[in-house]
């Protein structure tokens, strides 16, 4: 029972964090801001990248490498589990966000950690997969903000 509660979190959590996204971006077109080509220029690039590595690393899941370990979900994909592509989202949303609404990054960091936290906590990904993702998604908000 507890971890369909976490499964239901982890979705929720997820969508939220593309929800944000989405009101952010919206929210710099219909202000004519032009820092919203950069945002998603940032954020798409970051998120192609990663995409990329994580699909030619291709690392094990923790229920791949430990037998004892059931996948959380019946259906759960094999491999890419370096770096967490939902934990790198969620903190580079984050991160974005931050630059734009300093209270509201504040707001979206605690989501974040629990993401990761439950990330690992249901077997999708290792500790190092959630800590590298967490530190790619700032890393890429920073030096995306800082370059373009």
């Amino acid at each position: 029972m507890a971890k369909k509660r976490l499964l239901i979190a982890d979705q929720i959590i997820t969508t939220l964090f593309y929800a944000v996204f989405c009101i952010l971006i919206l929210s710099l077109f219909l202000l004519k801001d032009p820092r919203v080509w950069r945002t998603l220029l940032v954020c798409g690039i970051s998120f192609f990248a990663v995409s990329a590595f994580r699909h030619f690393y291709n690392a094990p899941r923790p229920y791949e490498t430990d037998p004892t370990i059931k996948p959380p979900k019946p259906q759960c994909k094999k491999g890419h589990a370096f770096p967490s592509r939902h934990v790198f989202c969620a903190f580079l949303i984050t991160s974005v966000t931050t630059i734009f609404c300093p209270p509201g990054g504040l707001l979206l960091f605690f989501p974040a950690v629990f993401l990761a936290w439950m990330r690992v906590r249901l077997h999708y990904h290792s500790a190092k997969d959630v800590v590298c993702g967490a530190i790619l998604g700032i890393f890429c908000a920073a030096v995306g903000f800082c370059l373009f």
